[in-house]
């Protein structure tokens, strides 16, 4: 059976917070000869290699936005960059190739740094949150719809997100009642996103008639309410 290997591009640090995340048999991200490779037993299903590349980008917004709601404001979403065949007699075969850029960055988390080890980087692990949150949205259109747009994280695409959640629990006020958000942080939230006095151009709507809340949200809060809305929602699910 043909192996697909999928080669990312992204800075270092990304790439390594998702391997952290895809370390199952069913997928995985690996670094391999100074790049990082996904690996998915849904690819090797496939013989066409542009439908490879095409299912590897669905595949990789889906781990781009369950990777953000899990770790949080630092991560940046990582690119598709080429696809390989590898053949029965273990020769690699290149179909794409994209160029790369290159960014500095700076993390201090408890995490490995560049140039460590890890031991256990060869070890499959058993699917982990974000591969159950991938799954998720290979399943459902609107979990699919709120991460890539909670992904992207400015005020226009989080409130994208929370109407997401909003349709799919039957209202803004269904949330609530729900008990996936309290009133008054829906109140802020939304009075925020909404007003251009409050965000400018950043704001959902360009007339001037929204006034903003006495205490509006700032985007960090605003990205913590809809991530906690989004997850509260999905473990409904």
């Amino acid at each position: 059976m043909t192996e697909w290997l999928v080669r990312l591009k992204g800075h270092e640090f990304d790439l390594e917070e998702l391997s952290d995340h895809f370390a199952s048999a069913k997928c995985n991200v690996k670094k391999d000869d100074d790049y990082y490779y996904l690996r998915s037993s849904d690819l090797d299903q496939m013989s066409d290699p542009d439908v490879v590349s095409e299912r590897a980008q669905e595949l990789i917004a889906h781990m781009n936005g369950a990777t953000k709601l899990l770790s949080g404001g630092s991560y940046r979403p990582v690119e598709f960059d080429a696809v390989t065949q590898v053949g029965d007699d273990g020769k690699r075969h290149h179909h794409i190739t994209l160029s790369a850029t290159v960014e500095g960055r700076s993390r201090m988390t408890g995490k490995l740094t560049v140039g460590e080890t890890d031991e256990t980087t060869d070890v499959l692990r058993p699917p982990s949150g974000a591969e159950s949150l991938v799954h998720l949205a290979n399943q459902n259109e609107k979990v699919a719809d709120a991460l890539r747009f909670y992904e992207r994280g400015d005020w226009v695409n989080l409130y994208k997100a929370w109407e997401v959640v909003c349709d799919a629990a039957g209202g803004l006020h269904q949330v609530v009642k729900n008990g996936w958000a309290a009133e008054p942080d829906r109140s802020r939230f939304t009075g925020t996103a909404q007003s251009r006095e409050e965000l400018g151009d950043d704001a959902r709507h360009a007339s001037e008639r929204y006034e903003p809340p006495a205490n509006p949200m700032s985007l960090d809060e605003a990205r913590s309410f809809v991530k906690s809305v989004i997850e509260a929602w999905i473990s409904r699910l």
